[in-house]
């Protein structure tokens, strides 16, 4: 602990766990169970229609070609801190 800690507090029981260590399991339980993870993409529009999510994504940074459409029943929404702005995309 640094040097500026004044106190402490010890719940009988408790474990601390990293914050990290349950996303990344729900992504290898998803990933080993069929999913498709999209990282490094920005999602530009969303719609459901006909009980189907259709995502515009944007490219990958390797692709040179514009947005990719994508369409799926389910949806796992990360979106951090920019949550919010995701959420607003499919209310539009």
């Amino acid at each position: 602990l640094a040097p500026s800690v004044l106190g402490a507090l010890l719940v009988a029981g408790e474990v601390t766990v990293d914050p990290w260590l349950a996303p990344i399991a729900y992504a290898r339980h998803a990933h080993e169970n069929g999913a498709t993870i999209q990282r490094g993409r920005e999602v530009a529009a969303a719609a459901w229609e006909g009980g189907r999510w259709r995502l515009t994504l944007s490219p990958a940074e390797a692709e040179a070609e514009g947005p990719e459409v994508v369409e799926a029943s389910v949806v796992v929404a990360c979106g951090g801190l920019l949550g919010d702005a995701l959420e607003a995309l499919h209310r539009r």
